[in-house]
């Protein structure tokens, strides 16, 4: 009998051979799936950061240990401690962005501060309408009066910016400049407020618009102003979507109340605190976002810098929210695959020197008839490698057909690519109305979603032919190790030792 019918006969014969085909054809599908799911996760996070990656972070990381970089300052009869040590200013970021020429533009310091804007009306909020209530029904109970606290209707997000088209809200498309322009580097004494709070309050672009530093971070009820600058209206936004607006919601949190100052006017804002000139951070940006490693180090080479008090690192804050589905979901598939990688090599080990005790009289008796060592070795690993890589290829269909539903599946289940219903005004009065301020606040956070959601609604998965193979080989190098274990642990001994090692 020729070698090849040998092997054609054990294979078939073999109802063992059946069992272990559907093992080794189950994990290598769980592996590609896994690995498919996993590399589709980790691309689709690529390439969100590929599309909405246009800045990095120049900070300053300060020596707390170091008392000579802080000091107590006091305001309004409040003892505070402010950083006084070396700090990210607008001379050096004018200078890395003069230096580098992949760098367009620069925002520097706090994102949002809390301004104060005694002569206009804002859209009213809930310390609008507390005020109102406190009026009406006044009552001891009260924590604090209503005159004490009637200041807070007039309160609203400030955010200072150097260029305004930088602000997320206007990447994200929550904002549209419907009227005049954006703010820019040379800017100062410029703001940029809502097409309905202009029209409120008999306001257009080029008026004069008055803002006000608020005591509310340094002192106690009533609060009033600390001093304020007469800026100019250079532009009116929209918001593009229904914001749904509730007895509960504060005047500031109202996005048509926002104020977009120009930076330098902010830092006049903060000279009323009696703060310094502190930025923090600078966020520095690029306009092609393949250069962001090359630029980050053109940047850590400028050695005027002194890198001991600073540190660059990429800016992910436009969509390090948005990924963390994907970033969960990766992290999920790695420790399955670590965990499963652990179970399929005790499982294959155990099934493998199973296999191998039984069939020690089928290999006995050909070393009784004549039948060479190497000649076994060869028929039974030709055997092993032959189960294994059909059961491979049957995975591989089938991972091809299965991973992209299981895939969106998962995506789905981690919170990933999950449809934002658009509500109408009417849909959100409506819900106001009835008193149903739980879902008002979540029709107007959907909304939000709706017009920052950077995920794909499903994830693309792709076959990847080095993963294929990776898991190909691996599959391979396995069952070929743990049946030259089996064969060395039998074939060792002489023909007679093996045939009475039968049970």
């Amino acid at each position: 009998m020729t070698n090849r019918k040998k092997l054609y006969l054990s294979l078939c014969r073999k109802k063992t051979n059946y069992f272990i085909f559907f093992v080794l054809a189950s994990l290598s599908l769980l592996f590609l799936i896994i690995l498919m799911i996993y590399q589709s996760a980790d691309h689709t996070i690529q390439d969100i950061k590929n599309t909405y990656r246009s800045s990095f972070n120049l900070q300053v990381v300060p020596d707390r240990n170091n008392p000579d970089f802080f000091e107590q300052v006091e305001v309004l009869g409040r003892t505070y401690q402010i950083y006084c040590g070396p700090n990210v200013g607008f001379e050096m970021l004018d200078r890395v962005q003069a230096e580098i020429e992949e760098i367009t533009g620069y925002e520097a310091g706090d994102l949002t501060g809390i301004i104060l804007l005694w002569d206009y009306q804002l859209i009213e909020g809930y310390f609008h309408h507390s005020h109102l209530e406190k009026l009406k029904n006044p009552s001891p109970g009260y924590t604090y009066t209503a005159e004490e606290t009637k200041n807070l209707q007039y309160l609203t997000n400030g955010f200072p910016v150097g260029n305004s088209e930088n602000l997320k809200e206007f990447q994200n498309g929550s904002f549209a400049l419907i009227e005049g322009r954006h703010i820019n580097q040379n800017d100062t004494y410029k703001v940029i407020i809502s097409k309905k709070l202009a029209e409120k309050n008999h306001l257009n672009v080029g008026d004069s618009f008055r803002i006000e530093t608020s005591s509310l971070s340094r002192s106690g009820y009533p609060i009033y102003s600390l001093g304020g600058i007469d800026t100019q209206i250079v532009g009116l936004f929209q918001l593009t979507y229904e914001q749904a607006i509730s007895y509960n919601t504060s005047e500031e949190d109202i996005l048509e109340n926002w104020i977009i100052v120009d930076q330098k006017t902010c830092d006049v804002l903060d000279t009323f605190y009696g703060d310094p000139d502190q930025l923090n951070v600078g966020h520095l940006y690029i306009e092609n976002p393949d250069e962001m490693a090359e630029v980050m180090k053109k940047v850590r080479d400028l050695d005027w810098i002194d890198w001991k008090y600073f540190k660059v690192c990429e800016d992910d804050s436009r969509y390090s929210d948005a990924v963390k589905p994907l970033e969960n979901m990766k992290l999920v598939l790695f420790w399955t695959v670590i965990i499963s990688g652990v179970l399929a090599m005790v499982l294959i080990s155990l099934l493998i020197t199973h296999n191998a005790k039984k069939r020690r009289k089928e290999w006995g008796i050909f070393l009784a008839m004549g039948t060479s060592v190497k000649e076994i070795r060869s028929l039974v690993k030709k055997e092993y490698l032959i189960i294994a890589l059909t059961a491979f290829l049957a995975a591989f269909f089938t991972s091809v057909l299965l991973a992209p539903a299981i895939a969106n599946g998962i995506y789905k289940g981690m919170g990933g690519g999950n449809e934002v219903k658009e509500y109408t005004q009417e849909e959100i009065d409506a819900a106001i109305a009835r008193g149903d301020n739980a879902l008002a606040q979540q029709m107007s956070m959907d909304q939000r979603q709706l017009a920052d959601n950077i995920l794909p609604e499903t994830l693309e998965v792709h076959l990847n032919v080095f993963t294929t193979l990776i898991v190909a080989v691996l599959e391979l190098v396995v069952v070929l190790f743990f049946v030259t274990e089996a064969l060395d642990s039998t074939l060792s001994r002489n023909p007679i030792d093996v045939l009475t090692m039968i049970r």
